[in-house]
């Protein structure tokens, strides 16, 4: 009976040593759900990048081929987290390890071909950003020395601005994605890591953008700061008599001296069609600036030319610089009129409406202002004061 006793008693101790052993065989790694999570979030990254590189067959067939070693050990670990009885525990031993030596392996060559990348779009955006700083300085001293108006300022500016403005976000984005991939690259998480996984995606979000524009975006911009670069350092400015096209107190030029305003017209018409003729390929528009300006003489409310300019002031009781304001307008715009003829006279197809280029004219009268920087206007009758200016300007159209 006592041996019996103590053979069921050695049989119990083995059944539950056996039955420990075997919980024990089944106690699932801890950290077995965290390697599933970084395994499969290293896939998608790979296969994003895999599709940035598509037309690369040996760095695409390299990821690829990492991507197949991801997805078996997936499968495996899978397989024990679920806890499919099917598989033993031995069996994932070797998947642990394939797991752990993937994540934490130093990446392959993906991380530094977006570096690349990244960096070489850099280098054009730092280009735009120095051109365009450089043109706006140079703006502003031909402004101070009367070469440019503000008219023309104003549409170089806006130009530059936006350029500028967009590339310095390209800039700080691809910084960002740049000082992320050298940190992940230089030490890779073994583990899940949400922020790792965030600057992958930024970077390839911002490297698939550069490809698709292939440098487009950047190269145009450049052409369109080149463009302005050209045309703020040739000479842009005119200045006309008005005595040479107005009698006194007239401000419409007659049939009978138009041949008169077409000799006066050339020199400026020709640089302005010689300038415009290199780029007639591109979408431009050019700006014409005309400037009426008056001398200080009193115009007797008793006179015809009084009764002409006063509904022009839109004052009833217009005082002398508003009567001389509306008549160096009228004049501005009766030669701006007759620029634009002969603009379209000289070359009907380089400014058709069907043409890259556009024309703007836009005429002011500025009264008894002194039209000189550097020469004083002392005399109320001056016929140096007299005169009617032009400024133009060719600017790249936005994007």
């Amino acid at each position: 009976m006592m041996k019996n006793l103590g053979a069921w008693t050695l049989w119990f101790v083995l059944i539950a040593m056996i039955a420990s052993a075997c919980a024990s065989m089944k106690q699932k790694d801890p950290y077995a759900q965290r390697y599933l999570t970084a395994l499969k979030n290293l896939m998608e990254n790979d296969r994003r990048i895999k599709s940035v590189y598509a037309d690369n067959d040996t760095l695409a067939a390299k990821i690829e081929g990492r991507i197949e070693r991801v997805e078996r050990t997936i499968d495996s670990l899978e397989i024990y987290v679920q806890n499919d009885k099917r598989k033993r525990y031995r069996d994932y031993e070797p998947s642990l390890a394939s797991a752990i030596k993937i994540i934490t392996e130093k990446p392959d060559e993906s991380i530094p071909k977006l570096l690349e990348e990244l960096e070489e779009s850099k280098k054009l955006d730092e280009q735009l950003i120095v051109k365009s700083e450089e043109i706006e300085e140079k703006v502003e001293v031909q402004v101070a020395e009367g070469k440019i108006d503000s008219v023309s300022r104003e549409k170089i500016i806006d130009v530059t601005t936006v350029i500028r403005e967009e590339a310095e976000k390209e800039l700080e984005a691809k910084e960002t994605a740049i000082t992320g991939l050298k940190t992940v690259y230089a030490a890779p998480s073994p583990v899940p890591d949400p922020i790792q996984t965030q600057i992958i995606e930024s970077a390839y979000q911002t490297v698939t953008r550069i490809r698709q524009q292939g440098g487009g975006v950047q190269q145009r911009n450049l052409e369109r700061l080149n463009l302005v670069v050209d045309v703020i350092e040739i000479d842009k400015f005119t200045q006309f008599e008005a005595a040479a096209f107005f009698g006194p107190g007239a401000y419409t030029i007659k049939d009978a001296d138009i041949s008169k305003v077409e000799a006066a017209f050339e020199p400026l018409i020709n640089s302005i069609i010689n300038f415009v003729s290199q780029y007639r390929d591109r979408d431009m528009t050019l700006t014409i600036v005309a400037k009426g300006y008056a001398d200080a003489t009193a115009i007797s409310t008793s006179s015809p030319l009084y009764a002409a300019l006063q509904p022009q002031t839109g004052v009833a009781n217009p005082s002398r610089g508003e009567l001389n304001r509306a008549l160096s307008r009228l004049r501005s715009d009766e030669m701006s009129k007759h620029m634009r003829n002969l603009l379209l006279r000289r070359d009907a197809e380089l400014f058709s409406n069907t043409s890259n280029v556009s024309i703007d004219i836009v005429s002011q009268g500025k009264g008894e202002e002194c039209p000189y920087i550097n020469k004083p206007c002392d005399k109320a009758n001056d016929p140096n004061r007299r005169i009617v200016t032009f400024h133009w300007l060719v600017t790249p159209n936005k994007l």
